[in-house]
C-alpha cells in the first residue's frame, strides 16, 4: 500500500460522525471485553467536550478517507497544576496497520499537545491489542495497570 495521499488532522467530532461511526464500531467488536453490551456512542457529551476544549480528536486520512483516530480527554490534574491528556481511544484500520501511522499520530497529537501546554499524556494498551512497543520507543514509560470488573 502507498503512503502517500495520508493526512494527519485534528478534527471536531460533530463534522465527522458518518465516517466515524463505522471505525468505532469496528474498534468496538475488536477490543470490547463486553461483547454483550450494545454500543451506544454518546454523541452529545463528546460534542459538548470537544466545544469546551475538553476532548482532541486526532485523525488519519488516506485519500479523504478516515482510516484511524485517536481521542483524548484534557483537563487539570487534582493534585497538581497541570493540564493532561488521557487516551480515551486509539485505532486504524487493520489494513493501514504497520505502516508506522500510529506512531505518527500519536506525535502528531503529542506536539499539538505541547502547544496546548499539556505537561503529560497518558495512553492506555489493552491485553487485545498491546502496542506498547509503538509507545516505549517513543519515551512513554509504563505507570500503572488497569483492572475492570464487572458488576
Amino acid at each position: 500500500m502507498s503512503l502517500s495521499g495520508i493526512e494527519f488532522k485534528l478534527s471536531k467530532v460533530s463534522d465527522i460522525w458518518d465516517q466515524l461511526m463505522p471505525l468505532i464500531r469496528s474498534h468496538f467488536l475488536e477490543v470490547s471485553y463486553h461483547t454483550d453490551w450494545e454500543l451506544d456512542v454518546d454523541k452529545k457529551r463528546y460534542e459538548m467536550l470537544d466545544q469546551a476544549g475538553n476532548y482532541k480528536l486526532f485523525t488519519v486520512w488516506h485519500e479523504g478517507n478516515l482510516v484511524g483516530y485517536a481521542g483524548y480527554f484534557i483537563n487539570r490534574h487534582t493534585h497538581v497544576n497541570i493540564l493532561q491528556a488521557y487516551q480515551d481511544l486509539i485505532y486504524l484500520r487493520p489494513d493501514y496497520r504497520k505502516l508506522n501511522l500510529g506512531a505518527q499520530l500519536i506525535e502528531f497529537a503529542d506536539s499539538l499537545f505541547k502547544n496546548l501546554g499539556v505537561s503529560s499524556v497518558f495512553c492506555a494498551v489493552t491485553e487485545k491489542i498491546d502496542y506498547s512497543k509503538t509507545l516505549t520507543p517513543m519515551g512513554y514509560k509504563l505507570v500503572d495497570r488497569l483492572y475492570a470488573r464487572r458488576l
